[in-house]
């Protein structure tokens, strides 16, 4: 696994007061937009911690069908938001909440993201829809309305740094 740049958290700190760490999965290319943990090292361990604790809470939830869920934690704030989106990068809507036989994806679950294509758009080819991810970790004290209005406006932000066209993303 290799980086092409460095992306350090301090270049969002201004705009997205409250933000402590983010990752963005393009479940399409196999490739993670996340900032640097560029602090000391127990903090570092901390917040490496707490990222790995709010993603296997997220995926416990994915498993139980939902696709966006915000909760409060005992230091943070944390958001998870999957969503899918047509080849023409039009939003598409989860017609029903299904709970998912699957075990949890991980990280690099591939086959899950497959299945879920064909489980929630069956009569649409699998290779015309994407699939997106956003993990966020706030302060505690950002409600849940403004994590939110700032997962929709850091998804923007990551598809314009990243080169790809600036969609407005329907998180839920």
């Amino acid at each position: 696994m290799f980086t092409r740049q460095s992306l350090t958290i301090s270049k969002y700190l201004e705009e997205f007061q409250g933000l402590v760490h983010f990752l963005y999965i393009d479940r399409n290319t196999h490739r993670i937009t996340t900032p640097s943990l560029d602090m000391q090292a127990h903090k570092a361990e901390f917040i490496r911690q707490k990222i790995w604790s709010m993603i296997d809470f997220a995926y416990s939830h994915l498993k139980e069908g939902h696709s966006a869920i915000i909760w409060k934690g005992d230091t943070f704030t944390y958001g998870y938001f999957l969503w899918f989106e047509d080849s023409d990068g039009e939003h598409l809507k989860i017609s029903a909440i299904q709970k998912i036989p699957d075990k949890c994806p991980g990280i690099l679950g591939v086959d899950y993201y497959t299945k879920l294509k064909a489980m929630y758009f069956p009569k649409i080819s699998a290779a015309k829809i994407r699939i997106y991810e956003l993990f966020v970790m706030n302060l505690g004290i950002v409600s849940a309305s403004a994590l939110l209005q700032q997962a929709k406006k850091l998804s923007s932000t990551i598809w314009d740094l990243k080169g790809f066209p600036n969609n407005a993303i329907d998180l839920l």
